[in-house]
């Protein structure tokens, strides 16, 4: 599983995946082509998902619900709402 923050690099590695072929002119396509010969070679499945850029832990729990729910060896300096 991947995950990046970047919706742009999501949708190029999900074109990758389905079998879309590179233009050798487009943006960053000598890095584009390295990731495309790695998925050639790779036998399991992969993914990639999209996540929030600059999220904070206890603003990602916040978020979901979760906050406070963290065991105290997590460093969470927030308590429950």
């Amino acid at each position: 599983m991947l995950w990046t923050d970047c919706a742009a690099v999501v949708r190029k590695f999900r074109r990758l995946v389905a079998g879309h072929t590179l233009s050798v002119n487009s943006a960053h396509a000598d890095l584009w082509n390295e990731i495309s010969v790695c998925l050639q070679n790779w036998q399991a499945s992969t993914h990639i998902t999209k996540v929030a850029a600059h999220q904070t832990l206890e603003l990602l729990l916040l978020k979901r619900g979760a906050l406070g729910t963290m065991p105290w060896w997590t460093g969470t300096r927030f308590k429950p709402m």
